[in-house]
């Protein structure tokens, strides 16, 4: 799990790029900034075989929100 502030260069490109800001931690975003959160892992279903899957699916999933600071 990887929480980071988004760099809003990224987000004028097609596609998107969501990638760090350089410098900046999450927890010091301003109001408005997007903040990302990562989390890339593997996934073992318990009876792949009933459902013709393979033993192991790896994933990585990217969400942002914007900041809202006090």
């Amino acid at each position: 799990v990887t929480v980071f502030t988004v760099d809003p260069a990224g987000l004028n490109q097609t596609p998107v790029v969501v990638q760090p800001l350089a410098g900046s931690q999450w927890n010091s975003a301003s109001f408005g900034q997007f903040i990302a959160i990562k989390v890339d892992g593997t996934y073992s279903p318990v009876l792949p075989s009933l459902l013709f899957m393979q033993s192991s699916m790896t994933f990585s999933v990217t969400v942002m929100v914007h900041s809202e600071t006090n």
